[in-house]
């Protein structure tokens, strides 16, 4: 009997704060974990801190921007470790600020605006988890 693939964590948007603290303790659970960030400029040290801990992980650079670049990335992951079992999306520095408004009803155009940045995640989500 084959025993089943270990769980895998995405970190998206892995940085040496929160993100890393994420990956150290899915991977002291058993996990392997999988950084994503815009940028590779870190990665050669968040894998040897996560490999010195023995946790085994894997770096992918994609723009959460760009909805394809998200969607390859993900199906990369699954396909290096089998399987995706947590996602977790740090916080975005560009996250959006409220303006003054006229209205406290927020109109269509601002709320359409807006949506991506709510959905991403939720994409991200169909495409890990599918029914």
């Amino acid at each position: 009997m084959s025993t089943p693939p270990r769980k895998t964590t995405v970190v998206v948007g892995v940085g040496p704060g929160l993100g890393m603290s994420i990956a150290h303790r899915f991977g002291r659970e058993g996990h392997a974990v999988a950084l994503v960030s815009r940028s590779d400029r870190r990665h050669a040290g968040y894998l040897s801190s996560l490999a010195e801990a023995g946790i085994e992980a894997e770096s992918f650079v994609a723009d959460v921007r760009d909805r394809d670049q998200v969607l390859s990335t993900l199906d990369a992951i699954a396909d290096r470790f089998s399987r995706i079992d947590v996602v977790y999306t740090g916080p975005a520095r560009a996250a959006w600020r409220p303006r003054r408004r006229r209205s406290s009803i927020p109109t269509r155009r601002a709320c359409e605006k807006r949506w991506p940045r709510c959905i991403r995640p939720l994409t991200w989500s169909a495409r890990c988890y599918p029914a």
